[in-house]
């Protein structure tokens, strides 16, 4: 059986979206769609410019 991590984030108390890991354990974090539309990026490596990030 296969798992896969993932979980939800949140940055001051904020839904910021999910960080999951996919096959051969690669991440992929995603914005929620409020925090994308507000333009605050959680770090600078990851711009509010995309919802999807592959990391």
């Amino acid at each position: 059986m296969v798992s896969f991590l993932w979980g939800n984030v949140y940055y001051q108390d904020i839904f910021a979206g999910i960080l999951r890991e996919e096959r051969g354990g690669r991440m992929i974090f995603e914005y929620g769609a409020e925090y994308l539309n507000a333009g605050h990026p959680l770090i600078s490596s990851i711009e509010t410019t995309q919802k999807k990030w592959r990391l």
